[in-house]
């Protein structure tokens, strides 16, 4: 008899040791992972000058010497989407910022997404900044699911490399972690 209230007890102790897990694991903050690459770079006369005498590259009317591409993955880190309608329209004054890049020695030309699937994010990013910035609006992405973007743009001193600080800003219910260039 004393055996089996010992048995119901431990059974009873692991069963409330495993709903407590489940119900934290429910209630759990996601992790917002931003990842930002240097794929390319395309630099005509660092190769031979007389390439870039004769290639030249314009955008918005302006002349480039230099082109160069970057890679941004968001990815959602956690058991629960992330859903927030708010973020459709800009901030209000007083409103937390949303999350946000500054870019040194960049000037994004233009953002691309690579695998556009509405069923697994709707991230719009916004430029910002004298093409200096991006805002990443998080308006949906599945639990698990990764989000990736080109960013082409110039660097007003070939010489030196892209810099990247990521201000978080505030999305609900997340943390949001940089990685690559990005440096807080």
């Amino acid at each position: 008899m004393e055996y089996a209230a010992l048995v119901a007890g431990v059974l009873f102790f692991l069963a409330g040791i495993f709903w407590t897990w489940s119900q934290s694991r429910k209630t759990a903050r996601g992790t917002l992972q931003i990842q930002l690459e240097e794929k390319y770079a395309i630099w005509p006369e660092a190769i031979d000058p007389q390439i870039g005498r004769v290639l030249k590259m314009q955008a918005k009317d302006t002349s480039i010497n230099n082109l160069v591409c970057l890679h941004l993955t968001v990815r959602l880190a956690g058991i629960k989407d992330q859903r927030d309608e708010a973020l459709r329209t800009p901030p209000k004054q007083g409103e937390p910022q949303r999350p946000r890049i500054d870019f040194e020695n960049f000037t994004i030309l233009a953002i691309g997404t690579q695998n556009d699937d509405p069923n697994l994010f709707q991230i719009p990013i916004a430029k910002a900044n004298h093409d200096r910035s991006a805002f990443i609006n998080v308006i949906f992405l599945r639990a698990g699911g990764a989000a990736q973007f080109s960013i082409l743009g110039t660097k007003p001193d070939p010489g030196r490399g892209v810099g990247a600080t990521l201000a978080p800003g505030f999305v609900k219910d997340m943390n949001i972690v940089g990685s690559g260039l990005l440096h807080a």
